[in-house]
């Protein structure tokens, strides 16, 4: 590692990303041991604050799921590289530039 620092960085940004999955993993993990406690709580008492917090709880570990699957699917040897999209009106007039620039919009939100 010392000999070649460019492997050495190469390393350092896997462990980095396995780091941060592992976290993510963690938190997954603590979120839906909360949601089961909270539905084994409301199955045993009745209480009216808790039955209006699990639906939230609920959206919220589908949301991070979401995000996990994304980052799952985008995980491949080239997905941390950059990339450079070029968007063209090409010929076609008003109608053409105006789809480009809607098509730029997109991609940049």
């Amino acid at each position: 590692m010392w000999d070649d620092p460019a492997r050495g960085q190469r390393l350092n940004t896997q462990l980095s990303r396995l780091n941060d999955s592992l976290h993510r993993y963690a938190g997954l993990v603590r979120q839906l041991d909360d949601v089961v406690a909270m539905q084994e709580l409301l199955g045993d008492e009745d209480d009216a604050e808790m039955a209006r917090e699990l639906p939230a709880k609920l959206s919220a570990l589908e949301a991070e799921l979401d995000r996990v699957e994304l980052a799952n699917l985008l995980s491949g040897e080239f997905d941390a590289n950059d990339a450079v999209a070029t968007i063209n009106s090409g010929a076609g007039g008003v109608d053409a530039r105006d789809w480009a620039e809607m098509l730029l919009r997109m991609y940049l939100r």
